[in-house]
């Protein structure tokens, strides 16, 4: 965008309030204190460049806490999400649905006293983290979709 579009844009919309000298005015006031000013788009991306999990695994933390989920629910989803993705050292988008398995079979092998409720809910958490991904159509499709409930008794 240019000084010159700011202007007009501002003007335009400054047209149902003022008159036609007033416009003017404001229009020359304007020219005149943008100068020596640079007009620059500002991005709002929370990054530009970076595909590697963290940068995504933030993005997911910040749109939560915009949601208002409360930290407590934010760390449990980070902190098994990033689990899964350290364990299999893939980036989300390589993760499949023969990691997950292996992931939980391995889990559940190396302590035989995990109740299905925390399995579960380990299973949820990672889930909304890839539900994400979806709707914001970083991957395709959620590789946990084909990972149904545990069933807790």
């Amino acid at each position: 965008m240019t000084k010159q579009d700011l202007t007009n844009n501002i003007i335009n919309e400054m047209i149902p309030y003022l008159n036609g000298d007033q416009l003017e005015k404001l229009k020359i006031t304007m020219i005149k204190n943008m100068h020596d000013l640079e007009v620059v788009k500002l991005s709002t991306e929370v990054t530009v460049f970076d595909n590697d999990n963290s940068t995504y695994i933030n993005r997911f933390t910040i749109e939560k806490r915009i949601q208002n989920l409360s930290e407590s629910t934010i760390d449990q989803y980070v902190r098994e999400t990033k689990k899964l993705l350290d364990f299999t050292n893939k980036n989300f988008k390589e993760i499949k649905y023969d990691d997950i398995i292996y992931y939980f079979a391995v889990i559940t092998s190396n302590n035989k006293n995990l109740s299905k409720r925390y399995l579960n809910n380990k299973r949820r958490h990672i889930k909304a983290f890839f539900n994400w991904c979806c709707e914001n159509e970083y991957i395709s499709s959620n590789p946990f979709n084909k990972f149904k409930n545990i069933r807790c008794e």
